[in-house]
């Protein structure tokens, strides 16, 4: 080290350094391929940071230091979350709308014990140990995806819906059974698609504009009885008015992935198949 008085020192230092593995590049490359990630984090300076990594990459990133938006989690393959009291209870809510996410949190605690809807990495974050947390979810998931059965194969089903986001939701828990959805953004506009197209079942919302579900429901039945209908709602109260108007079965939102996919399964089903 030199040092001068009132002009400040200058140091150096050398450090051996072992070459990386010759997959190391594919190591991070592949671990995200076109992913689409959301961070929840306090720290302005840690949210910079892996988001220069992330897209760096090529991949599609959301950083937010509150709440994500609901499209952004419809949307996500993974969220990295900073643990707190609060962490565990959102990553089940998160779990509950997005079944198909991969949550990793960001912790401090060594002996932090992992749910099954979870995984850690501590800090200080090391990027191959992040990279490598997320490709191993990648690969869980991916094994789940080729064993779960895709019940609703084949399926056309109409979803009448006007909120942007319930829309998003909704095709998100139905994007790996292979079924095609047609939107109607109202009550009418539904109406006029079950009249002109072929349907294998409707999901009706309750409460839209131009025409409400429940009228929807009774002028589709003047036309078709047999098509399945099941109403979406966030009032519970409404269960019997929307059977009274010709649905078959309410589902009350919030509804779980596996929830929604059960009812249109039951009712699409033929009846020696139930």
């Amino acid at each position: 080290m030199e040092s001068k008085e009132n002009e400040g020192s200058e140091f150096w230092f050398s450090i051996p350094m072992i070459p990386a593995p010759g997959n190391a590049v594919k190591l991070f490359t592949e671990a995200l391929v076109k992913k689409r990630v959301v961070l929840v984090h306090q720290s302005a300076v840690i949210r910079y940071c892996i988001e220069h990594y992330v897209i760096e990459r090529g991949h599609r990133m959301v950083s937010v230091e509150g709440n994500p938006r609901v499209e952004d989690l419809a949307e996500a393959d993974v969220v990295l979350i900073e643990y707190n009291q609060h962490s565990d209870a959102l990553a089940r809510f998160w779990k509950q709308q997005n079944k198909d996410i991969s949550i990793i949190m960001i912790t401090r605690t060594k002996d932090l014990k992992c749910s099954g809807d979870w995984k850690a990495i501590l800090y200080p974050i090391k990027v191959a140990q992040l990279f490598k947390c997320i490709e191993e979810t990648k690969l869980e998931a991916i094994a789940a995806e080729i064993q779960a059965p895709r019940a609703l194969s084949g399926r056309r089903i109409l979803m009448a819906e006007d909120n942007l986001v319930n829309q998003k939701v909704v095709i998100q828990m139905l994007k790996t059974q292979d079924c095609t959805i047609t939107i109607a953004s109202n009550g009418q506009e539904a109406v006029d698609k079950a009249r002109q197209e072929q349907f294998d079942i409707i999901l009706m919302d309750w409460q839209m504009p131009i025409m409400d579900g429940i009228q929807a429901t009774k002028m589709i039945r003047l036309f078709n009885k047999e098509i399945p209908i099941i109403a979406l709602t966030a009032a519970p109260s409404q269960r019997t008015n929307c059977l009274e108007a010709g649905m078959d079965e309410v589902l009350v939102k919030p509804f779980l992935p596996a929830e929604l996919r059960d009812a249109i399964a039951r009712s699409t089903m033929p009846p020696q198949s139930l």
